[in-house]
C-alpha cells in the first residue's frame, strides 16, 4: 500500500536514479523531474503530498519551486525537503525562510532521510485531520446547535489536535527540544530584548564528536539513545528561560539570555565535561562521547541573527579542528 505521492526533483540522474529506487523501497509512489521548470508544471497538474528538490537546478533552483508550491496549494499542507551540497547557514536560513520544511546537506544518511520523510508524513497527516475537523465542527454546529455538550466535546478534541500539531511543528521529534525553525523564531526575541535593554546574551554551539561511528559500529538506534541522553544532559544544565534545540543532525544549540561569554563558557565545560564521563550504556555496550564547543557573547549591536550564529559556529569548527572534546570561545571584537 503507497505511504503518499512525492515529486522528486533532481538534476543529476545518478542521484535521480538512487533517490526514485529507496523512495519506491519505502513503499511510496514517485513522479520525477530533472529540472525546476518541469517540477512546477508537473506540481501543477497533479498535487503532490511531499516534495523533495535539489537547490540548484536548472531552469529554475529549489527555492523557487519551493515557493511556487506553497502559493499554488496555500490551503493544503505540502511539506518540502530541500537537499543540497551547501552547508553554509545562509543556504539553509534562505530555504526556511522561503517555506522550506526542512534541509539536507549532502552527503547525507538514507536512514535520516527516511526518518525526516516520516515525520513530515506525520504532521500532514495531522494537519489533514484538523481541517477535516475544522469543517465538520462547521457543519455540526449549523445542525446541532441544541446540542452544547457534544458542540463542547467536539471543540475540546478540536483543540487537542491542534496543540499536537503545534508540538510537532515546534519540536524536534526525536529529542523533544526545540527545533531549528523555532529557534530562530525565540532568538530574534532575545536579541531584540538585549539589545534594547542592553542585556549580556551568549550562544553554545556544541556538536557530538564521531557520532558517524556511533551509528555505523552499534546502529542507528543507539545513534538516536546518544542524541536523546544529550539532550537531556543540556536541559538538566540549562535554566528556565535559556532556549536549547537540536540545530541539526548530532548538533545542539543553547542560547543563554542574560549570560556573557565567561559564564557561557563555564556551562559548556561543564556540558562537555558531563558527557566525557558519563557512560552512554546501550545494550550491554559502553560507548564513550564527547562534544565540542563554540561559545561567543553578542558584542555588536548592529550584529545581526546570522552574523552571530556565524561566529559561533565558527568557534565550534576551530574546537574540531584544535582535536575536538574542548571548547573555543569567542573574542570580543
Amino acid at each position: 500500500m503507497s505511504k503518499g505521492l512525492i515529486l522528486l526533483a533532481e538534476d543529476d540522474e545518478s542521484s535521480l536514479d538512487i533517490l526514485q529506487f529507496l523512495l519506491h523501497q519505502w513503499g511510496y509512489r514517485v513522479i520525477t523531474a530533472v529540472n525546476g521548470k518541469e517540477a512546477m508544471e508537473k506540481s501543477d497538474s497533479i498535487m503532490p503530498d511531499l516534495v523533495i528538490s535539489d537547490v540548484m537546478m536548472p531552469l529554475a533552483t529549489g527555492y523557487d519551486l519551493c515557493n511556487h508550491v506553497k502559493s499554488r496549494y496555500k490551503d493544503v499542507f505540502i511539506p518540502v525537503i530541500l537537499i543540497t551540497a551547501k552547508s553554509d547557514l545562509d543556504s539553509k536560513v534562505a530555504g526556511l525562510n522561503i517555506g522550506a520544511d526542512d534541509y539536507v546537506t549532502k552527503p547525507y544518511s538514507h536512514h535520516e532521510l527516511e526518518a525526516r520523510i516520516k515525520a513530515l508524513f506525520r504532521i500532514k497527516e495531522l494537519h489533514d485531520e484538523l481541517i477535516k475537523s475544522n469543517k465538520e465542527l462547521v457543519e455540526l454546529n449549523q445542525k446541532l446547535q441544541k446540542s452544547l455538550d457534544e458542540n463542547k466535546k467536539l471543540q475540546a478534541e478540536l483543540e487537542e489536535k491542534n496543540e499536537q500539531l503545534l508540538q510537532l511543528s515546534r519540536h524536534d521529534g526525536l529529542t523533544n527540544l526545540y527545533n531549528r525553525r523555532t529557534f530562530y523564531e525565540l532568538m530574534d526575541n532575545e536579541l531584540s530584548r538585549a539589545k534594547r535593554y542592553s542585556l549580556p546574551l551568549s550562544c553554545i554551539m556544541l556538536d557530538i564528536d564521531h557520532f558517524k561511528s556511533v551509528n555505523d559500529t552499534y546502529g542507528h538506534l543507539a545513534g538516536d539513545f546518544v542524541l536523546n541522553k544529550v539532550a537531556k544532559i543540556l536541559l538538566k544544565n540549562s535554566r528556565q528561560n535559556d532556549i536549547v534545540a537540536r540545530y541539526g543532525g548530532e548538533e545542539f544549540v543553547l542560547l543563554l539570555p542574560n549570560t556573557n561569554s565567561k559564564q557561557a563558557d563555564i556551562v559548556a565545560e561543564r556540558i562537555r565535561k558531563e558527557i566525557e564521563t558519563t557512560g552512554f550504556l546501550f545494550s550491554d555496550h559502553k560507548i564513550a562521547m564527547s562534544i565540542s564547543c563554540g561559545v561567543g557573547q553578542l558584542f555588536d549591536e548592529d550584529e545581526d541573527k546570522n552574523m552571530f550564529l556565524k561566529a559561533i559556529d565558527e568557534e565550534l569548527y576551530r574546537a574540531k579542528r584544535q582535536g575536538r572534546n574542548q571548547t573555543c570561545v569567542r573574542e570580543d571584537i
